[in-house]
Protein backbone atom coordinates (compact mmCIF):
# COMPACT_ATOMS: atom_id res chain seq x y z
CA UNK A 1 0.00 0.00 0.00
CA UNK A 2 2.83 2.21 0.42
CA UNK A 3 3.99 1.42 -3.43
CA UNK A 4 0.83 2.41 -4.16
CA UNK A 5 0.63 5.47 -2.60
CA UNK A 6 4.00 6.42 -4.05
CA UNK A 7 2.70 5.60 -7.63
CA UNK A 8 -0.25 8.08 -6.91
CA UNK A 9 1.91 10.64 -6.05
CA UNK A 10 4.05 10.12 -9.13
CA UNK A 11 1.11 9.45 -11.54
CA UNK A 12 -0.17 12.68 -10.24
CA UNK A 13 2.69 15.04 -10.46
CA UNK A 14 5.35 13.94 -13.14
CA UNK A 15 5.17 10.51 -14.74
CA UNK A 16 7.07 10.55 -17.26
CA UNK A 17 5.35 7.17 -18.53
CA UNK A 18 1.30 7.47 -16.94
CA UNK A 19 0.59 4.32 -18.67
CA UNK A 20 3.21 2.30 -16.90
CA UNK A 21 2.89 4.18 -13.58
CA UNK A 22 -0.79 3.67 -13.54
CA UNK A 23 -1.10 -0.13 -14.50
CA UNK A 24 1.77 -0.46 -11.40
CA UNK A 25 -1.01 2.02 -9.16
CA UNK A 26 -3.28 -0.12 -10.08
CA UNK A 27 -1.11 -3.88 -9.44
CA UNK A 28 -0.03 -2.36 -6.05
CA UNK A 29 -3.32 -1.85 -5.03
CA UNK A 30 -5.05 -4.66 -5.49
CA UNK A 31 -2.56 -6.78 -4.52
CA UNK A 32 -2.32 -4.84 -0.78
CA UNK A 33 -6.54 -4.71 -0.69
CA UNK A 34 -6.09 -8.56 -1.27
CA UNK A 35 -3.61 -9.37 1.77
CA UNK A 36 -5.85 -6.72 3.58
CA UNK A 37 -8.78 -9.20 2.78
CA UNK A 38 -6.94 -12.04 3.34
CA UNK A 39 -6.57 -11.54 7.07
CA UNK A 40 -8.96 -13.69 8.76
CA UNK A 41 -10.39 -11.35 10.66
CA UNK A 42 -11.29 -8.82 7.59
CA UNK A 43 -12.76 -12.12 5.84
CA UNK A 44 -15.24 -13.10 8.41
CA UNK A 45 -16.27 -9.52 9.07
CA UNK A 46 -17.25 -9.24 4.83
CA UNK A 47 -18.90 -12.60 5.43
CA UNK A 48 -20.50 -11.44 8.04
CA UNK A 49 -22.44 -8.45 6.05
CA UNK A 50 -22.69 -10.55 2.76
CA UNK A 51 -22.37 -14.24 2.16
CA UNK A 52 -20.07 -16.70 3.67
CA UNK A 53 -17.23 -17.19 0.82
CA UNK A 54 -17.55 -13.35 0.11
CA UNK A 55 -14.24 -12.54 1.61
CA UNK A 56 -12.69 -15.54 0.22
CA UNK A 57 -13.75 -14.92 -3.28
CA UNK A 58 -12.51 -10.76 -2.97
CA UNK A 59 -9.41 -11.97 -1.91
CA UNK A 60 -8.50 -14.00 -4.59
CA UNK A 61 -10.04 -12.05 -8.05
CA UNK A 62 -8.02 -8.76 -6.00
CA UNK A 63 -5.05 -10.74 -6.03
CA UNK A 64 -5.54 -12.11 -9.52
CA UNK A 65 -6.31 -8.94 -11.18
CA UNK A 66 -3.43 -7.25 -9.23
CA UNK A 67 -0.99 -10.23 -10.84
CA UNK A 68 -2.94 -10.12 -14.42
CA UNK A 69 -1.87 -6.13 -13.79
CA UNK A 70 1.70 -6.69 -13.10
CA UNK A 71 2.01 -9.07 -16.75
CA UNK A 72 0.10 -6.16 -18.39
CA UNK A 73 3.32 -3.81 -17.16
CA UNK A 74 5.70 -5.86 -18.47
CA UNK A 75 3.44 -6.39 -21.80
CA UNK A 76 3.63 -2.19 -22.16
CA UNK A 77 6.87 -2.33 -21.77
CA UNK A 78 8.30 -4.35 -24.49
CA UNK A 79 8.99 -2.42 -27.71
CA UNK A 80 7.20 -4.52 -30.19
CA UNK A 81 3.83 -3.30 -29.98
CA UNK A 82 2.14 -5.65 -31.75
CA UNK A 83 3.34 -8.60 -29.04
CA UNK A 84 2.48 -6.66 -26.49
CA UNK A 85 -0.97 -5.47 -27.56
CA UNK A 86 -1.46 -9.49 -28.36
CA UNK A 87 -0.43 -10.83 -25.03
CA UNK A 88 -1.93 -8.38 -23.14
CA UNK A 89 -5.09 -9.14 -24.97
CA UNK A 90 -4.66 -13.39 -24.31
CA UNK A 91 -3.72 -12.37 -20.60
CA UNK A 92 -7.01 -10.61 -20.59
CA UNK A 93 -9.08 -13.08 -21.65
CA UNK A 94 -7.18 -15.64 -19.05
CA UNK A 95 -7.55 -14.05 -15.99
CA UNK A 96 -11.32 -13.10 -16.62
CA UNK A 97 -12.13 -16.73 -17.47
CA UNK A 98 -10.58 -17.43 -14.13
CA UNK A 99 -12.16 -15.16 -12.03
CA UNK A 100 -15.98 -15.71 -14.18
CA UNK A 101 -14.64 -19.63 -13.21
CA UNK A 102 -14.48 -18.88 -9.42
CA UNK A 103 -17.14 -17.31 -9.10
CA UNK A 104 -19.25 -19.89 -10.83
CA UNK A 105 -17.96 -22.49 -8.65
CA UNK A 106 -18.24 -20.36 -5.33
CA UNK A 107 -21.97 -19.76 -6.17
CA UNK A 108 -22.26 -23.84 -6.67
CA UNK A 109 -20.92 -24.62 -3.91
CA UNK A 110 -23.34 -25.44 -0.94
CA UNK A 111 -23.84 -22.57 1.59
CA UNK A 112 -22.05 -24.62 4.70
CA UNK A 113 -18.74 -25.55 2.08
CA UNK A 114 -18.14 -22.01 1.12
CA UNK A 115 -16.10 -20.92 4.19
CA UNK A 116 -13.62 -23.88 2.76
CA UNK A 117 -9.66 -23.69 4.17
CA UNK A 118 -7.24 -25.99 2.41
CA UNK A 119 -7.73 -28.26 5.66
CA UNK A 120 -11.20 -28.87 5.46
CA UNK A 121 -12.50 -32.33 5.50
CA UNK A 122 -14.44 -31.66 2.64
CA UNK A 123 -12.07 -30.61 0.45
CA UNK A 124 -12.49 -33.46 -2.55
CA UNK A 125 -16.19 -32.09 -3.33
CA UNK A 126 -16.26 -31.49 -6.94
CA UNK A 127 -16.94 -27.05 -6.29
CA UNK A 128 -14.52 -26.89 -3.55
CA UNK A 129 -11.40 -28.62 -5.20
CA UNK A 130 -12.39 -27.47 -8.43
CA UNK A 131 -11.95 -24.27 -6.87
CA UNK A 132 -8.27 -24.31 -5.27
CA UNK A 133 -7.06 -25.94 -8.72
CA UNK A 134 -8.17 -23.71 -10.91
CA UNK A 135 -7.06 -20.63 -9.15
CA UNK A 136 -3.64 -22.53 -8.36
CA UNK A 137 -3.22 -22.76 -11.83
CA UNK A 138 -3.51 -19.32 -13.02
CA UNK A 139 -1.56 -18.49 -9.70
CA UNK A 140 1.57 -21.17 -11.19
CA UNK A 141 0.76 -19.24 -14.45
CA UNK A 142 1.30 -15.69 -13.17
CA UNK A 143 4.42 -16.05 -10.56
CA UNK A 144 6.17 -18.11 -13.24
CA UNK A 145 5.60 -15.94 -15.88
CA UNK A 146 6.35 -12.87 -13.94
CA UNK A 147 9.59 -14.65 -12.27
CA UNK A 148 10.74 -15.07 -16.17
CA UNK A 149 9.63 -11.30 -17.34
CA UNK A 150 11.48 -9.84 -14.80
CA UNK A 151 14.86 -11.76 -15.24
CA UNK A 152 14.59 -10.98 -18.82
CA UNK A 153 14.27 -7.32 -17.83
CA UNK A 154 16.76 -7.91 -15.16
CA UNK A 155 20.03 -8.68 -17.83
CA UNK A 156 19.54 -5.39 -19.73
CA UNK A 157 19.91 -3.38 -16.34
CA UNK A 158 23.08 -2.38 -14.61
CA UNK A 159 24.43 -5.29 -11.95
CA UNK A 160 23.05 -3.17 -8.81
CA UNK A 161 19.74 -3.23 -10.41
CA UNK A 162 19.78 -6.31 -11.85
CA UNK A 163 20.67 -7.99 -8.48
CA UNK A 164 17.82 -6.18 -6.71
CA UNK A 165 15.35 -7.43 -9.55
CA UNK A 166 17.25 -11.02 -9.02
CA UNK A 167 15.77 -11.32 -5.22
CA UNK A 168 12.46 -10.45 -6.74
CA UNK A 169 12.40 -13.24 -9.07
CA UNK A 170 13.89 -15.54 -5.99
CA UNK A 171 10.55 -14.43 -4.41
CA UNK A 172 8.60 -15.29 -7.82
CA UNK A 173 9.99 -18.72 -7.80
CA UNK A 174 8.73 -19.22 -4.45
CA UNK A 175 5.46 -17.71 -4.93
CA UNK A 176 5.39 -20.63 -7.47
CA UNK A 177 6.55 -23.36 -5.62
CA UNK A 178 4.27 -22.71 -3.01
CA UNK A 179 1.29 -22.65 -6.05
CA UNK A 180 2.39 -26.01 -7.25
CA UNK A 181 2.71 -27.54 -3.93
CA UNK A 182 -0.88 -26.40 -3.05
CA UNK A 183 -2.99 -27.87 -6.32
CA UNK A 184 -0.70 -30.94 -5.38
CA UNK A 185 -1.86 -31.14 -2.39
CA UNK A 186 -5.92 -30.74 -2.99
CA UNK A 187 -5.29 -33.16 -6.00
CA UNK A 188 -3.71 -35.67 -3.58
CA UNK A 189 -6.50 -35.31 -1.16
CA UNK A 190 -8.84 -35.28 -4.32
CA UNK A 191 -8.38 -39.07 -5.06
CA UNK A 192 -8.17 -39.80 -1.33
CA UNK A 193 -4.55 -40.82 -0.98
CA UNK A 194 -3.24 -39.80 2.35
CA UNK A 195 -1.50 -36.16 1.84
CA UNK A 196 2.21 -36.19 3.23
CA UNK A 197 2.30 -34.11 6.59
CA UNK A 198 5.41 -32.20 5.88
CA UNK A 199 3.84 -30.70 2.79
CA UNK A 200 2.28 -27.93 3.89
CA UNK A 201 4.48 -27.46 6.95
CA UNK A 202 7.32 -26.90 4.42
CA UNK A 203 4.98 -24.66 2.14
CA UNK A 204 3.83 -22.27 4.97
CA UNK A 205 7.11 -21.04 5.64
CA UNK A 206 8.44 -21.18 2.20
CA UNK A 207 5.25 -18.98 1.13
CA UNK A 208 6.08 -16.73 3.84
CA UNK A 209 10.18 -16.30 2.63
CA UNK A 210 8.91 -16.16 -0.73
CA UNK A 211 7.15 -12.56 0.62
CA UNK A 212 9.78 -11.39 2.35
CA UNK A 213 12.19 -11.76 -0.38
CA UNK A 214 9.58 -9.99 -2.97
CA UNK A 215 9.37 -6.93 -0.55
CA UNK A 216 12.86 -7.02 -0.03
CA UNK A 217 13.73 -7.30 -3.61
CA UNK A 218 10.96 -4.10 -4.42
CA UNK A 219 12.64 -1.99 -1.86
CA UNK A 220 16.38 -2.59 -3.09
CA UNK A 221 14.88 -1.95 -6.24
CA UNK A 222 13.93 1.33 -4.93
CA UNK A 223 17.02 1.82 -3.51
CA UNK A 224 19.26 0.92 -6.59
CA UNK A 225 16.99 3.51 -9.28
CA UNK A 226 18.03 5.89 -6.58
CA UNK A 227 21.61 5.38 -6.88
CA UNK A 228 22.23 4.72 -10.42
CA UNK A 229 20.59 7.91 -10.91
CA UNK A 230 22.70 9.56 -8.37
CA UNK A 231 25.64 8.17 -9.80
CA UNK A 232 24.78 8.71 -13.92
CA UNK A 233 24.10 12.47 -12.68
CA UNK A 234 27.52 13.02 -10.78
CA UNK A 235 29.18 10.90 -14.13
CA UNK A 236 27.26 13.20 -16.70
CA UNK A 237 28.56 16.36 -14.24
CA UNK A 238 32.02 15.45 -14.36
CA UNK A 239 32.33 14.59 -18.00
CA UNK A 240 30.70 17.91 -19.17
CA UNK A 241 33.71 19.80 -16.94
CA UNK A 242 35.91 20.61 -19.72
CA UNK A 243 33.10 21.75 -22.00
CA UNK A 244 32.02 23.92 -19.33
CA UNK A 245 35.28 25.16 -18.19
CA UNK A 246 36.05 26.45 -21.73
CA UNK A 247 32.87 27.78 -22.68
CA UNK A 248 32.51 29.62 -18.88
CA UNK A 249 35.67 31.17 -19.54
CA UNK A 250 35.02 32.63 -22.91
CA UNK A 251 31.71 33.73 -21.53
CA UNK A 252 31.70 34.39 -17.70
CA UNK A 253 27.88 35.96 -17.84
CA UNK A 254 26.56 32.51 -18.83
CA UNK A 255 27.60 31.25 -15.14
CA UNK A 256 24.10 31.12 -12.87
CA UNK A 257 24.60 31.88 -9.41
CA UNK A 258 21.80 30.66 -7.77
CA UNK A 259 21.25 32.38 -4.39
CA UNK A 260 22.05 29.92 -1.42
CA UNK A 261 20.06 31.74 2.10
CA UNK A 262 17.19 29.87 3.03
CA UNK A 263 16.15 33.10 4.92
CA UNK A 264 15.52 34.96 1.78
CA UNK A 265 14.84 32.33 -0.76
CA UNK A 266 13.74 29.18 0.87
CA UNK A 267 12.47 27.53 -2.41
CA UNK A 268 14.80 28.81 -4.99
CA UNK A 269 17.48 27.37 -2.40
CA UNK A 270 16.05 24.44 -2.30
CA UNK A 271 15.54 24.26 -5.92
CA UNK A 272 18.91 24.92 -6.68
CA UNK A 273 21.28 23.20 -3.65
CA UNK A 274 24.14 21.81 -4.67
CA UNK A 275 23.54 18.73 -2.85
CA UNK A 276 21.05 17.93 -6.00
CA UNK A 277 22.27 16.10 -8.42
CA UNK A 278 19.65 16.72 -11.14
CA UNK A 279 19.69 20.16 -10.99
CA UNK A 280 23.38 20.26 -11.09
CA UNK A 281 24.00 18.29 -14.63
CA UNK A 282 21.01 20.45 -15.66
CA UNK A 283 21.97 23.62 -14.35
CA UNK A 284 25.48 22.61 -15.92
CA UNK A 285 23.96 21.79 -19.33
CA UNK A 286 21.96 24.75 -19.41
CA UNK A 287 25.48 27.23 -19.23
CA UNK A 288 27.14 24.72 -21.93
CA UNK A 289 24.61 25.23 -24.64
CA UNK A 290 24.42 29.00 -23.77
CA UNK A 291 28.28 29.23 -24.27
CA UNK A 292 27.66 27.22 -27.52
CA UNK A 293 24.58 29.44 -28.77
CA UNK A 294 26.86 32.65 -27.69
CA UNK A 295 30.17 31.12 -30.01
CA UNK A 296 27.23 29.86 -32.87
CA UNK A 297 28.71 32.79 -34.64
CA UNK A 298 32.11 31.69 -34.60
CA UNK A 299 31.58 28.08 -34.84
CA UNK A 300 29.85 28.47 -38.00
CA UNK A 301 32.91 30.47 -39.26
CA UNK A 302 35.01 28.03 -37.88
CA UNK A 303 33.23 24.68 -39.62
CA UNK A 304 33.39 27.07 -42.72
CA UNK A 305 31.08 24.82 -45.56
CA UNK A 306 30.85 22.40 -43.21
CA UNK A 307 27.53 21.19 -41.56
CA UNK A 308 28.19 21.03 -37.87
CA UNK A 309 25.11 18.50 -37.54
CA UNK A 310 27.05 16.13 -39.74
CA UNK A 311 30.30 15.99 -37.83
CA UNK A 312 31.34 13.71 -35.43
CA UNK A 313 31.95 15.08 -31.91
CA UNK A 314 35.98 14.59 -32.02
CA UNK A 315 35.53 17.37 -35.35
CA UNK A 316 33.14 19.56 -33.25
CA UNK A 317 35.59 19.46 -30.76
CA UNK A 318 38.32 20.74 -32.76
CA UNK A 319 36.20 22.91 -34.44
CA UNK A 320 34.81 24.86 -30.99
CA UNK A 321 38.96 25.28 -29.89
CA UNK A 322 39.16 26.51 -33.20
CA UNK A 323 35.83 29.19 -32.49
CA UNK A 324 37.16 30.18 -29.19
CA UNK A 325 40.67 31.37 -30.62
CA UNK A 326 38.69 33.45 -33.19
CA UNK A 327 36.51 34.30 -30.32
CA UNK A 328 39.29 35.87 -28.21
CA UNK A 329 41.18 37.45 -31.32
CA UNK A 330 38.09 39.26 -32.34
CA UNK A 331 37.54 43.33 -30.61
CA UNK A 332 33.79 42.97 -30.12
CA UNK A 333 31.91 43.09 -26.84
CA UNK A 334 30.37 40.47 -24.95
CA UNK A 335 26.73 39.37 -26.70
CA UNK A 336 23.64 40.07 -23.95
CA UNK A 337 24.02 37.94 -21.45
CA UNK A 338 21.58 34.85 -21.31
CA UNK A 339 19.18 33.92 -18.59
CA UNK A 340 17.67 30.48 -18.29
CA UNK A 341 14.63 28.60 -16.38
CA UNK A 342 16.20 25.20 -14.65
CA UNK A 343 12.96 23.67 -15.27
CA UNK A 344 13.46 24.55 -19.19
CA UNK A 345 15.23 22.10 -19.81
CA UNK A 346 15.06 18.22 -20.52
CA UNK A 347 18.49 16.88 -19.99
CA UNK A 348 18.44 14.01 -21.64
CA UNK A 349 17.55 16.16 -24.88
CA UNK A 350 21.21 16.13 -26.36
CA UNK A 351 23.99 15.51 -23.32
CA UNK A 352 24.80 12.58 -25.00
CA UNK A 353 26.42 14.52 -27.87
CA UNK A 354 27.82 17.28 -25.42
CA UNK A 355 29.29 15.05 -23.79
CA UNK A 356 31.00 12.92 -26.54
CA UNK A 357 32.45 17.01 -27.37
CA UNK A 358 33.42 17.35 -24.29
CA UNK A 359 35.31 14.19 -23.71
CA UNK A 360 37.45 14.69 -26.86
CA UNK A 361 38.38 18.44 -25.20
CA UNK A 362 41.08 17.83 -22.71
CA UNK A 363 43.94 16.27 -24.84
CA UNK A 364 43.15 18.84 -27.35
CA UNK A 365 42.84 22.23 -24.35
CA UNK A 366 46.28 20.79 -23.03
CA UNK A 367 48.07 21.33 -26.51
CA UNK A 368 46.58 24.57 -26.74
CA UNK A 369 48.61 28.10 -25.84
CA UNK A 370 47.79 29.88 -23.20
Amino acid sequence: MLGATGKAVELIHSSREPRLCALLFGCLTLLGSGQIVSLPSVTHAIDAVSSTGTGKITHNVATMIGLSLLLHFFFAALRDRASARRRTTVDTVIVTAVVSCLLFLMIATPAEYRGHTLSVPYIAYPTVSSFYIVGGVYFIYVYATSAWLTWQYARTLPIIAARALWVIVLGLIGLTLTSITRVAWVGIRTVGAPSPSWLNSVNFPLSNISFILLTLGLVAVGVASALHRWSLNWRRYRQLEPLWTLMSQTYPEIVLHPRRSRRTEPNEWRKSASWSGHRRIQRRLIECRDGLVKLGPCIAQAAEKSSPAELAPSQLADIILTATRLRRLRSESMSSTTSATLDAVDINDDIDTLIAISTALPPRREAEPP
